[in-house]
């Protein structure tokens, strides 16, 4: 099976850099830790929709999106590959750097974190 074209449509520097790609179908994060090993995330843009939706007119960090949207995960409003814990808080986190990506969200420093305000 040939694997979906994707383009290149983000870069993002938190401790590591994050590209982000989009396909027909998802976004794809990598990560590119200081070694240089890659890590890719997965991200439907039926997710990607479904939690700017949820969140639009919000000013939040990643651990207030991942306290509100644990609970909509649990009860089935949408799927990801995580449930809970740090796993799921990371997920989020490639999720908020997804929609600043295509213009849906804004970043900006808050202290030691970032705070993403959904448009």
């Amino acid at each position: 099976m040939e694997a979906e074209a994707r383009s290149l449509i983000g870069e993002i520097r938190l401790k590591n850099l994050r590209l982000i790609y989009e396909s027909p179908s998802e976004y794809v994060v990598v990560q590119i830790d200081r070694h240089g090993n890659r890590h890719e995330q997965d991200i439907p843009k039926v997710v990607a929709e479904t939690v700017a939706n949820i969140l639009e007119g919000e000013q939040i960090s990643v651990d207030e999106a991942t306290g509100i949207l644990e609970p909509m995960i649990d009860d089935g409003i949408f799927q990801t590959p995580f449930t809970y814990g740090h796993k799921l808080h990371y997920y989020v986190q490639d999720v908020l750097l997804v929609l600043v990506a295509i213009g849906r969200a804004e970043r900006r420093k808050g202290g030691r974190a970032f705070v993403y305000r959904i448009l």
